[in-house]
């Protein structure tokens, strides 16, 4: 990697990792931002693990690095731990061949809304029809092997077991947690500490602290699924009738404007869509893994901000 003052936010999804990469990151003057969409996706994520050469990107990032001449070099795509343990596991390998010794950024979030963020995504992005049980625990008629490899939601969010994984390939002290729910509670001030610690030149006063994805609110789950269940797609987290062309992009643009009518209710909360015995097998599920943030990982906030414990 050009710079050993490198920085490398990997996500989670759903963490404010779009704000950051478009309202903040880019914004850094004494930083060299290299959009996801440039190098990222393209010649890290997209790759066939069998055909994916480190030093090649190397290359091509060095030789766009050597036009700027910067104090800190950042990297940031949620991408990196949004799809299953096998290619979380890959992805961090990746990053070790392209840079020896990393600042490692994760942002973390309470479960509760994490899963409901996630579920929103599913259904006005992807094309989901599986109501919520059935997209937190598997269709009974999706083998336990295609969970595993595919449609993995719940524990991909066990965040100690991710967390204690690259500090152990990355090394203690080069892997920074963050709470969602601090950045939400009050962005600038979080902005402030956030630029303190890895010395970045930003003027927080010009930053628009606005939301940058909205989720679908509740009332409006049931015609989501119904209006995806006219177009197909290669996954196997989702069942259609027929499919429609351009259906997908249809029902996403429908769904956005009748969103912002608060007729539709609010935003999803799981527990009003499980019933007793399902939320609390969500909330069991993660007491554990967080009990670890705060005793091996010595997270801040976690009580504070009500995560299962």
């Amino acid at each position: 990697m050009p710079h050993p003052n490198t920085i490398i936010h990997i996500g989670f999804p759903k963490t404010a990792t779009t704000w950051f990469q478009y309202n903040f990151f880019p914004y850094v003057s004494n930083a060299f931002f290299l959009p996801r969409a440039e190098i990222l996706r393209p010649l890290v994520l997209s790759q066939n693990p069998l055909l994916f050469s480190g030093e090649e990107v190397k290359k091509v990032i060095n030789k766009q690095f050597t036009q700027n001449q910067k104090e800190l070099f950042i990297l940031s795509d949620e991408g990196f731990l949004a799809r299953n343990f096998f290619q979380i596991k890959d992805f961090a390998y990746r990053i070790k061949s392209l840079v020896e010794n990393p600042q490692i950024v994760i942002f973390i979030r309470n479960q509760k809304t994490m899963l409901s963020s996630m579920y929103s995504q599913y259904l006005k992005s992807n094309g989901g029809t599986y109501n919520l049980k059935y997209y937190l625990f598997g269709h009974p008629r999706v083998t336990k092997w295609t969970n595993a490899t595919s449609f993995d939601n719940m524990s991909l969010l066990k965040y100690d077991v991710i967390i204690q994984f690259y500090k152990e390939l990355f090394g203690k002290s080069n892997i920074h947690i963050f709470l969602y729910e601090d950045f939400i509670k009050d962005p600038k001030k979080f902005c402030e500490e956030f630029s303190k610690k890895f010395n970045f030149q930003i003027d927080l006063n010009k930053l628009s602290y606005g939301k940058k994805n909205e989720g679908i609110r509740s009332g409006l789950i049931f015609l989501q699924r119904f209006l995806n269940s006219f177009t197909a797609g290669p996954k196997y987290e989702k069942h259609y009738i027929w499919h429609i062309p351009h259906m997908l992009s249809i029902s996403f643009r429908t769904i956005k404007i009748l969103n912002r009518f608060k007729i539709f209710g609010d935003s999803i909360k799981i527990h009003n869509h499980l019933s007793k015995k399902d939320y609390n097998t969500v909330l069991d599920y993660y007491r554990e893994t967080n009990r670890n943030l705060i005793i091996k990982h010595n997270i801040k906030g976690i009580e504070e901000h009500k995560y299962p414990i």
